[in-house]
C-alpha cells in the first residue's frame, strides 16, 4: 500500500517537471488539457487508494460518507463528459462487473462463510476464463476493424479521405508534413496492417532536434532523400523556433505551394475544406526537381 501511494505521489511530482505539460506559445498553454494524460496514472492510483485509506473507512459512518462522495464524483464525471459512445456501454458494464464487483462479491462471500474456498476458486476461474476468451475476441476484432471509421478516429474532423486512402496501402513509404491534424494523427497513415513506413519530412539537427524545411529546395531534397511512395502535406508548416540563429520565427512555410507543380508528383487526394488547413496526398513517381524552385525572399525581420 505504501509503495502504491509513493508511486502515485512520485508521478504527480514528476509531472510538474515533464516537458510539454503546458505546451504552447508563451502565455497560451494550449497543450495543458491534452498533456494531463501524463498525470493520469498517478491520479488513477490515488483514486484507487482513497476509499481504503484508514481515516476514510473507519468508523462505518465515515466509510459510507466516503462511498457517497465518490459516487457523486463519478456521477458528475459521467454527466459532464462531452461524448459517450453507446457501443462501448455494454463492454464497460461487463469489465466493471468482472474486474470490480465479481472479485469483491467473492471476497465478501468467503469472509462471511457463505462459500467454501473451492467454490470461490472455481468461480474466480470461470470469471478469468471468460475474460480471456472475450479479451481474445476483442483483440481479433480490433485487428480487423481498427481505424476503419475515420470519423470516429478523428472525432472533431480532419483528413478523413487521406486516412481512408492510406488504410488501403501496404508496405509503402509515406512522408508527412504540415499542421497538427496530420502530425498528431500520424498512426492513421500506417494502414490497416500497420505495414506502412511513416516519417515526418524534416531536417535532423543538433542535440537530437528534427526541424522543418525552410525553403522549397530543401523540402524537395528531403523528399528525395526519403524515397517515399506517397507524400501527405497540409498547406503550411509553422516553425516557432529560431531562424538562422535569429529571433522567433512565426512564418508559415508554404509546403504545398513548393511541391504542387512538380511533375514527379501526382495528386491522389485533395481535401480543401479540412480545418485548420487543407490537406493533400501525392503519389511520388520519381525524384523532385529541387533546382526548379523559384528564389524566395523572406528576410527574418519580415517574419514578425
Amino acid at each position: 500500500m505504501r509503495v502504491i501511494a509513493a508511486a502515485a505521489l512520485a508521478t504527480a511530482v514528476v509531472y510538474v517537471f515533464t516537458p510539454l505539460t503546458a505546451a504552447g506559445q508563451e502565455g497560451s498553454p494550449t497543450g495543458f488539457f491534452t498533456n494531463t494524460r501524463y498525470l493520469a496514472p498517478g491520479l488513477v492510483l490515488a483514486m484507487a487508494m482513497l476509499p481504503i485509506a484508514r481515516p476514510l473507512r473507519a468508523p462505518d459512518a465515515r466509510a459510507w460518507q466516503t462511498l457517497l462522495f465518490l459516487a457523486g464524483v463519478y456521477a458528475i464525471t459521467v454527466l459532464t463528459t462531452p461524448r459517450w459512445f453507446p457501443g462501448y456501454i455494454v463492454g464497460t458494464v461487463f469489465l466493471t462487473l468482472a474486474l470490480v464487483w465479481a472479485p469483491a462479491a467473492l471476497g465478501l462471500l468467503r469472509s462471511r462463510g457463505g462459500a467454501s474456498r473451492t467454490a470461490v476458486a472455481a468461480a474466480a476461474g470461470v470469471v478469468l476464463l471468460l475474460a480471456v476468451v472475450l479479451g481474445r475476441a476483442q483483440q481479433v476484432q480490433y485487428v480487423d476493424h481498427h481505424y476503419t471509421d475515420t470519423a470516429l478516429f478523428l472525432q472533431e474532423g480532419g483528413p478523413e479521405k487521406a486516412y481512408a486512402f492510406a488504410r488501403k496501402q501496404h508496405d509503402k513509404r509515406i512522408g508527412i508534413a504540415g499542421s497538427s491534424e496530420i502530425i498528431f494523427g500520424q498512426y492513421g497513415f500506417y494502414g490497416e496492417d500497420a505495414s506502412n513506413y511513416v516519417e515526418f519530412v524534416g531536417e535532423p539537427g543538433p542535440h537530437g532536434t528534427y526541424r522543418l524545411a525552410t525553403d522549397c529546395r530543401q523540402f524537395r531534397s528531403l523528399i528525395n532523400q526519403g524515397h517515399y511512395d506517397y507524400l501527405v502535406v497540409s498547406q503550411y508548416t509553422q516553425d516557432l523556433g529560431p531562424y538562422n540563429e535569429g529571433g522567433p520565427n512565426p512564418y508559415q512555410f508554404p509546403i504545398y505551394a513548393w511541391v504542387k507543380n512538380d511533375p514527379a508528383l501526382t495528386p491522389v487526394v485533395e481535401e480543401p475544406t479540412v480545418e485548420p488547413e487543407p490537406d493533400y496526398v501525392f503519389k511520388v513517381n520519381g525524384e523532385l526537381n529541387a533546382g526548379a524552385c523559384k528564389p524566395e525572399k523572406r528576410p527574418p525581420e519580415e517574419f514578425g
